[in-house]
C-alpha cells in the first residue's frame, strides 16, 4: 500500500515536471499521428493569425471599436504636427467676417459664428451669399476631387419659403445640396443638362440645427447626409460641375420674413491639377 501511494507521488510529480518545463512541453508533438510539435503549431496559427487582413475585424472586437470609436485612445496634445499630412484644400469658416463672401443687402452677422441671411417683408424677397474659386483655383469644387462639404443650417420658420444650400449654384444649374421648398427639405442636384433632381428627405424638423454634408467618393458616387444619416446617392458624372464653394439662398414666399442661419462651414478637396 505505501508503495502505491509513493508511485502515485512519483508520477505526479513527473507530469507536474513535464508541464512546468518549457522546452519540453513546447517539444511535444501535438498528436500521435502529426509529430509537428505544439511550439511549431502556435507558431504556425499565429502567423496566419497575423496575415489575416480580418483579424480583429468582427463585430466587438477590438480593431473594429477602435476604427468605430469618436475618440481614440492617444492622449490629449500627443500627436505631433510631423505626423500629419496635409495633403487637400480645406476651408473652415468660422464667420468672424463676412469680406470673402458675395452677399445681397439682408445677409448679415448677428453674433459670432453665424451667417444669416434675412429677407424682408416683401413677398419673393431673397437674399443670397456664396463663395467661390479663385481663377487660380477654377476647378477646386469639381467632383474628380472628392470634395467633402459640410455645415450646420435651420431655418426661422418651417413653411412659406423656398432655400438652397448648396456646393454649387442654382442660378446655373450646377453643383448639388439641399433644397427647402415651403416646409419639405429635399436632396438636391442639377444634371448635365442642367435640370434640378430632387430627393424628398422626410422627418427633418427645419426650425432646429442639422448638419447637412455631401460627399465624393472613389467610387464615383456622391452621397448625401442628413445628421450623418444617408439620405441618397448620386454618379458623381451626372451632376453639372460648379466653380463655387458654397452658395445660400433664402426667398420669403409671403407677407413676412424668412431667416436661413448658417454655421461651421467646412469644404475640402484634393488639390486641384489646374
Amino acid at each position: 500500500m505505501r508503495l502505491l501511494f509513493h508511485g502515485k507521488i512519483l508520477f505526479f510529480s513527473i507530469i507536474i515536471l513535464i508541464f512546468m518545463s518549457d522546452p519540453v512541453w513546447g517539444l511535444l508533438a501535438k498528436a500521435q499521428d502529426d509529430d509537428e510539435t505544439i511550439e511549431q503549431a502556435i507558431t504556425r496559427l499565429v502567423a496566419v493569425h497575423n496575415d489575416d487582413p480580418e483579424s480583429h475585424l468582427a463585430a466587438g472586437q477590438s480593431l473594429l471599436s477602435h476604427k468605430a470609436a469618436e475618440i481614440i485612445d492617444h492622449l490629449a496634445q500627443s500627436v505631433v504636427r510631423d505626423k500629419l499630412e496635409f495633403d487637400r484644400f480645406q476651408i473652415d469658416e468660422p464667420f468672424n467676417t463676412l469680406d470673402i463672401w458675395n452677399i445681397t443687402g439682408g445677409v448679415e452677422q448677428q453674433g459670432y459664428g453665424t451667417l444669416d441671411l434675412v429677407t424682408t417683408n416683401v413677398t419673393n424677397n431673397a437674399q443670397d451669399a456664396y463663395i467661390i474659386c479663385p481663377d487660380s483655383m477654377s476647378n477646386q469644387a469639381q467632383f474628380i476631387y472628392y470634395p467633402r462639404w459640410e455645415l450646420r443650417a435651420k431655418f426661422s420658420r418651417a413653411v412659406n419659403q423656398l432655400a438652397y444650400i448648396l456646393m454649387g449654384d442654382p442660378d446655373g444649374g450646377q453643383g448639388c445640396g439641399f433644397k427647402v421648398s415651403n416646409g419639405s427639405l429635399y436632396a438636391v442636384y442639377f444634371d448635365q443638362d442642367n435640370v434640378e433632381q430632387t430627393e424628398a428627405v422626410a422627418g427633418i424638423t427645419l426650425t432646429t440645427f442639422h448638419r447637412y454634408k455631401i460627399e465624393s467618393m472613389d467610387d464615383g458616387y456622391v452621397y448625401f447626409y442628413v445628421d450623418g444619416v444617408q439620405v441618397w446617392s448620386v454618379l458623381a458624372e451626372s451632376i453639372a460641375g460648379t466653380g463655387n464653394y458654397a452658395f445660400f439662398r433664402i426667398k420669403t414666399t409671403t407677407t413676412s420674413s424668412r431667416t436661413l442661419h448658417i454655421t461651421n462651414f467646412h469644404f475640402d478637396a484634393d488639390f486641384a491639377a489646374d
